[in-house]
């Protein structure tokens, strides 16, 4: 069985993970606005100040989901690099070995 891995391919997918990370979060500050200004406007109704609990739960989603593609991204990057590493250390080895078994050339 043959696994290849594109490093470069793969690194640049987990930065683009982390890309959209703070995009995320563009969600929960487009509506933050509207909803402070309905519950100022709307003070003693309930409907006011739901639009603002709402608000600030769809903030802490977004914020997790922020974290959680920024940690996914890391995760990604940090694997091609260690692949990477990887394949290193193994052309390193196996070029010592293959000096090792490698007769000198005749003169």
């Amino acid at each position: 069985m043959t696994v290849h891995m594109d490093v470069d391919d793969v690194r640049t997918g987990g930065t683009g993970l982390r890309s959209l990370a703070p995009n995320s979060q563009n969600a929960s500050r487009r509506v933050e606005r509207p909803a402070a200004t309905a519950a100022e406007k709307n003070t003693g109704f309930a409907t006011g100040e739901a639009g603002r609990r709402w608000q600030t739960a769809l903030a802490a989603v977004t914020g997790g989901v922020e974290r959680r593609l920024t940690w996914q991204g890391d995760q990604v990057v940090g694997s091609a690099d260690d692949l990477d590493a990887a394949d290193q250390e193994t052309r390193t080895r196996f070029g010592g070995i293959q000096d090792q078994i490698t007769p000198a050339p005749k003169r």
